[in-house]
């Protein structure tokens, strides 16, 4: 069966929906990485989302150069690099689908009482039932829900940003920039699974690089708008799990309600990216409904592990350690331009000797 086609909006989408999961809609990365830092952290969470597109986008443009059958293929030949790679992103792929249950269970038990694990088990259902009839499905979910999660977000995160006050922190020392640089490399490792194939599919290169920059510029939005929101009323939501909720609580409870679906949609979102990253890595074995139950059945036990812990520690060591994964990747791409580059100029050169000795 022919694959579909992904333009500039599906890749938008799907740059801005891997990104927009339980931790980020929370408001728990926001307060966790850029909330002590006044508005030197809320500057550092918009130019984090552009750093985000722009390697979302090497990832695709090498992808679909080399023609990558999986983003191991992105390290080069050298077969340590490709196992460390391999177990890296496959591990933190699989983490990220076990925090957006977890986050799930948790947006259930606070939204209606009692255990996590009818949350956490509804969204896998709603993950495996589009996974059956393969990833081009999972894909479409990022069209449906994005646009609407960041219009709401917008909107929740809004009035708090404009509210009079100053925010909480401030950026003396510098600290701010390396917490941003963890926060990209996380979720860049996060999405690396479901962005090489989709560069494969991608229309055009053109595609790629204009789907990018129009997620980076939503993400950007919201990021900034978010931490501004949070900064400003730290005081009040600095213990609760899910931050951004209470924003949205204490505007109305439409506005609840209405963030309550971003939640949903963003764990939604992010669960697909790593799911259908998985999916494919898992692509040798053909029965379909046996790849799809090695990866959710564990997915779902692992859930209760608890989510403001898992985002509390997983994410920020998973930021150092991707150096070790982005490095070989950007140099990788680096070299494959520069090689691009002086064939053409070889390629060049040799077309205007052959012309000259005609005359």
């Amino acid at each position: 069966m022919k694959r579909a086609v992904a333009g500039p909006f599906t890749i938008a989408a799907a740059e801005a929906g891997t990104l927009i999961g339980a931790g980020f809609a929370s408001g728990r990365e926001l307060m966790q990485f850029f909330g002590e830092y006044g508005a030197a952290g809320a500057v550092m969470s918009a130019v984090s989302a552009a750093l985000f597109a722009a390697m979302g986008a090497v990832i695709m443009l090498l992808s679909r150069r080399i023609r990558a059958a999986s983003y191991l293929e992105l390290a080069g030949e050298k077969r340590l690099l490709r196992a460390g790679m391999d177990g890296f992103v496959g591990f933190f792929s699989f983490g990220t689908l076990v925090v957006m249950l977890s986050g799930a269970g948790a947006l259930a038990a606070a939204l209606f009482g009692g255990s996590s694990l009818p949350g956490a088990a509804i969204i896998a259902l709603g993950l495996a039932l589009p996974a059956l009839f393969g990833g081009e499905k999972l894909l479409g979910c990022f069209e449906l829900l994005v646009p609407a999660m960041i219009a709401l977000a917008v909107a929740a995160a809004l009035p708090g940003a404009l509210a009079p006050g100053r925010l909480f922190g401030n950026g003396e020392g510098g600290g701010f920039i390396l917490s941003g640089l963890l926060y990209v490399g996380y979720n860049v490792v996060g999405a690396m699974a479901a962005l090489s194939p989709l560069g494969v599919r991608a229309e055009s290169e053109r595609a790629i690089i204009a789907g990018s920059a129009m997620g980076g510029g939503a993400i950007a939005l919201i990021s900034a708008l978010g931490t501004m929101a949070l900064g400003k009323s730290c005081h009040l939501v600095a213990a609760e799990a899910m931050p951004m909720l209470a924003l949205a609580r204490a505007i109305s409870p439409v506005m609840a309600a209405g963030y309550a679906f971003v939640l949903v949609a963003g764990i939604y979102t992010t669960g697909a990216g790593a799911l259908f990253g998985l999916l494919e890595r898992l692509g040798g074995i053909k029965n379909e409904r046996a790849r799809l139950a090695l990866i959710i059945i564990p997915a779902l036990l692992l859930s209760s592990l608890g989510f403001t812990q898992l985002v509390s520690t997983v994410y920020p060591v998973s930021g150092y350690l991707s150096v070790l994964v982005l490095g070989p990747v950007l140099w990788r791409f680096v070299r494959l331009n520069q090689s691009s580059s002086s064939s053409s100029s070889r390629g060049g050169a040799y077309t205007l000797s052959r012309t000259t000795r005609r005359f």
